[in-house]
């Protein structure tokens, strides 16, 4: 109960809840100022170490690619596609980039218009045949969530390969992974008002199995198409945590200490600490955002998906699956995400990587529409075909 005052106390909160005009549709109400910026070291955070270890690791001969987003301070000029790093293992010949896109896959990620940060968004794909791929998707918000967005994809993307059971049991290993990334984040200053999004995929190719992990509201859809059909059908594979979904609003209500959810007015129910004015965010999990951890009921406990590629594949001709932040979804339905990539990703062999930058071109262009060309959010996507796959190798 708000108590004696409680009509005035709701109108104050009401106000508190209003977001500065031009970001109604942003993640974050307020434009806060940044905190000092975390000094210590962090070799986590200066490079993919995981990766490398593990791509030293594999037999000679073995393929294998991984790209990432690389952080970038400055401001940048919109719609410009974000810097990258990539790694392939000793002695392969082909470049990270050339043989991820001959296996069907496809990425753009592209800073928005949004003068006052740099691009928050952040991606990585990582794939070793006949073993396993790994994909991932970051939103960031705050002051800093492009550092965290950062941090938080190599932390997590660490102790996910760190896990003894990753291939035997990836939703375990996802479980772990996250609850040790947002520990490491609440480590760093850089976090206590900035979050990020997290959605990944990992695909163990032995077995043909999926398994989707997510926290925030970078969705994770599948587009389906059966033989003798015109169109891909999406399945949606995660749910938006918003905090008015009702198990969501119970969640953080009943938190200790609890939060509270209120509608700011426009277009987003955000989350604040009762009786304070922060964190403001629109999402009821996410990594990092400490202060709305530790104060009004946050998470970042993922929800699990897994599913079985071989039977959908005995039903349909083609499948594609995509991963994409709300620059994307923001203004495009799943349905209307499939019917973009459709011709591209159907096409025989299938152009993932033109889908992908048209999917996010598309994304873009809304967000310009719908605010008379002064403000888009960045805008990523991460799409990967899944066509039948040859057997793993014996002996």
């Amino acid at each position: 109960t708000w108590g004696p005052g409680r009509s005035a106390r709701r109108a104050d909160m009401d106000a508190v809840a209003r977001p500065e005009r031009d970001r109604r549709r942003l993640t974050v109400h307020k434009a806060f100022a940044p905190l000092p910026e975390d000094t210590e070291p962090d070799p986590a955070a200066c490079g993919p170490d995981k990766v490398t270890k593990l791509f030293a690791s594999l037999p000679p001969g073995t393929h294998a690619g991984f790209i990432s987003s690389v952080e970038n301070e400055v401001e940048r000029t919109f719609f410009i596609e974000q810097d990258t790093e990539t790694l392939v293992p000793p002695g392969q010949d082909v470049d990270a980039r050339s043989w991820l896109i001959e296996q069907g896959a496809g990425w753009s990620c592209r800073k928005g218009a949004k003068p006052e940060s740099p691009n928050q968004d952040g991606f990585f794909l990582l794939v070793i045949e006949d073993r396993f791929a790994l994909y991932g998707v970051f939103d960031g918000h705050g002051p800093c969530g492009h550092t965290v967005a950062n941090r938080g994809s190599h932390y997590v993307v660490s102790e996910f390969l760190a896990h003894a059971e990753f291939e035997r049991d990836p939703g375990l290993a996802f479980s772990a992974s996250f609850s040790a990334t947002q520990a490491r984040l609440e480590q760093n200053s850089d976090a206590l008002r900035s979050g990020t999004t997290c959605t990944l995929a990992f695909h163990d190719f032995v077995h043909d199995a999926v398994t989707i992990a997510h926290v925030g509201d970078s969705r994770a859809i599948l587009g389906k198409r059966k033989a003798g059909e015109s169109r891909l059908r999406s399945m949606e594979l995660t749910i938006d945590h918003k905090p008015n979904l009702e198990a969501e609003k119970a969640r953080i209500e009943s938190a200790d200490p609890p939060g509270c959810v209120l509608f700011d007015g426009y277009y987003n129910h955000r989350v604040f600490a009762v009786g304070k004015h922060y964190p403001g965010v629109n999402m009821s999990r996410a990594f990092g955002d400490t202060i709305g951890h530790k104060e009004a009921g946050l998470s970042a406990v993922p929800d699990l998906h897994t599913f079985d590629l071989a039977t959908l594949r005995r039903d349909h001709e083609d499948i594609v699956l995509i991963l994409a932040t709300d620059g994307v979804w923001e203004f495009i339905d799943s349905e209307t995400a499939c019917d973009i990539v459709a011709v591209d990703v159907t096409a025989k062999p299938p152009r993932t990587q033109q889908a992908a930058t048209l999917l996010v071109g598309e994304g873009y262009q809304k967000w310009m529409d719908d605010s008379n060309g002064d403000l888009s959010d960045d805008v990523t996507a991460v799409m990967v075909t899944l066509t039948q796959r040859a057997p793993p190798k014996t002996g």
